[in-house]
C-alpha cells in the first residue's frame, strides 16, 4: 500500500487503502491521554477521536493509520498529554486512486475484412464522447478495496483480478461510482439487467470503445509493436500465468495490457452477426438497382440483457490468433483468465 509521511507535508491527501504515517522519537505510549483528533469543522460534535490503541501502529517511534473509509477530511492532530500543537490538514479520499487517462471522441474503422465471420464487415464507427479510461486492468488490490473480497485464483495485489463474472465487474463499477458520488450505470437483474449510458458513473467499455482503445486510436488491424511480445503476455511468453499489470509496453494511447494477460469484459452482449445486421442497409434506385451500403453508427452497443457477454483481447493462455485487436469472443460464466478495465463518459 502507498505510504504518506505526515512529517513531510503541510497538507496530505490519503486515498482509500493508503497508509498515513507519523515518525518521531519518544512518542508517548498508547493511553487514554494520547490519541488522534480529526477536526472536521467548527462543530465539535463532528470531531473524530481515534484512540491510540485503535491506531494500526502506535509505538515509541511510529504512528500509522490506514484509510479504510471510516474517516472524514479535516485537521489531523496528534494529542500527546492534551498538547494539540502538532497538526496537519488531511484529506481522506474514500475511493482508491485510479491511474487513468482521457481519450478524445473519434471516428474509426472497426472489424477486419480477413478475420472471422463475426469480425466482418469492416464498418465506420463514431465515438462521440470523450472518455476517462484506466491505464491498467483492474488489479486485485483495487478490486478488494471496492468489493471487500478477491475471487482470483492466483493471488497478488498487482495482478489483474480474474475468475469473475460479468455481473461481478458491473457491480464493481456501480460500487466505485457510489464511492465517487456518481450515478451508477448498471441496473443489475440477471437476464433483465439494463445499462444507462447517460449516467456519468464508471462502466465497462463498449466493444467499439475497447477496439478503438486497443488499437491506440488507429484504424488498423495490427499493433505498432514490432512484435506482440513487446506489449502482451500470451501463451508464447507468459508461462501460462497472469502477470502484474503494466509491465509490458503501453500502446500509443498510454494503455497497458490491452492484449493478453487477462481477457477483458465489455458492456456488450455477444451477438455473432451484430456487425452485419447492424451496419449494413439495403437501398435501391432506378439507375443501379439494389445495393448494400455501410451505415455509420454512433456509440454502438449491443446489450440485450442476455447471459453471454463480449470479452476482448485474449489472455496469457491463448495464442496470437486470439490476442488480436478485432478478435471477438464471449463467456457465459466466470473464467480464470478474464478480468476488465473501466471507463466513464466525460460530461460536457
Amino acid at each position: 500500500m502507498p505510504k504518506t509521511s505526515l512529517n513531510e507535508f503541510e497538507n496530505v491527501s490519503l486515498w482509500l487503502g493508503d497508509t498515513l504515517n507519523y515518525f518521531g522519537s519518544n512518542i508517548p505510549k498508547a493511553s487514554a491521554e494520547n490519541y488522534i483528533l480529526i477536526r472536521v469543522d467548527a462543530d465539535t460534535n463532528n470531531n473524530r477521536i481515534i484512540n491510540s490503541e485503535d491506531a494500526d501502529i502506535w509505538t515509541h517511534y511510529q504512528i500509522s493509520i490506514i484509510n479504510n473509509a471510516k474517516y472524514s477530511s479535516g485537521t489531523f492532530s496528534l494529542v500527546f498529554d492534551k498538547d494539540t500543537s502538532w497538526a496537519r490538514i488531511v484529506n481522506f479520499i474514500n475511493h482508491p486512486l485510479l491511474d487513468s487517462t482521457q481519450i478524445s471522441s473519434a471516428t474509426f474503422s472497426m472489424g477486419y475484412e480477413f478475420g472471422e465471420l463475426d469480425e466482418q464487415p469492416v464498418h465506420d464507427v463514431a465515438l462521440t464522447n470523450d472518455l476517462i479510461v484506466t491505464k491498467y486492468e483492474i488489479s486485485q488490490k483495487i478490486y478488494s478495496l471496492v468489493m471487500g473480497a478477491n475471487p482470483s485464483t492466483v493471488i497478488g495485489l498487482d495482478l489483474p483480478v480474474h475468475n469473475i463474472t460479468w455481473e461481478d465487474a458491473a457491480l464493481f463499477c456501480n460500487n466505485l461510482s457510489d464511492q465517487y458520488g456518481l450515478s451508477p450505470v448498471y441496473e443489475l437483474g440477471g437476464l433483465s439487467s439494463t445499462i444507462n449510458l447517460n449516467s456519468p458513473g464508471w462502466r465497462l467499455p463498449s466493444e467499439a470503445e475497447w477496439e478503438y482503445m486497443a488499437g491506440g486510436g488507429e484504424s488498423h488491424q495490427f499493433l505498432s509493436y514490432s512484435d506482440l511480445s513487446e506489449g502482451a503476455w500470451y501463451n508464447a511468453n507468459s508461462g501460462y500465468v497472469v502477470h502484474s499489470v503494466g509491465i509490458k509496453k503501453e500502446n500509443s494511447l498510454g494503455l497497458f495490457d490491452m492484449l493478453g494477460n487477462v481477457a477483458e469484459y465489455c458492456s456488450d452482449s455477444y451477438i455473432s452477426d451484430f456487425y452485419s445486421a447492424t451496419y449494413s442497409a439495403t437501398f435501391s434506385n432506378t439507375f443501379s438497382g439494389t445495393f448494400t451500403a455501410q451505415v455509420i453508427a454512433n456509440n454502438p452497443i449491443a446489450h440485450t440483457g442476455g447471459d453471454s457477454h463480449v470479452i476482448r483481447g485474449g489472455s496469457c493462455v491463448q495464442s496470437d490468433r486470439y490476442c488480436r485487436l478485432t478478435a471477438r469472443s464471449s463467456t457465459l460464466k466466470q473464467k480464470d483468465f478474464v478480468g476488465f478495465r473501466i471507463v466513464r463518459t466525460v460530461v460536457k
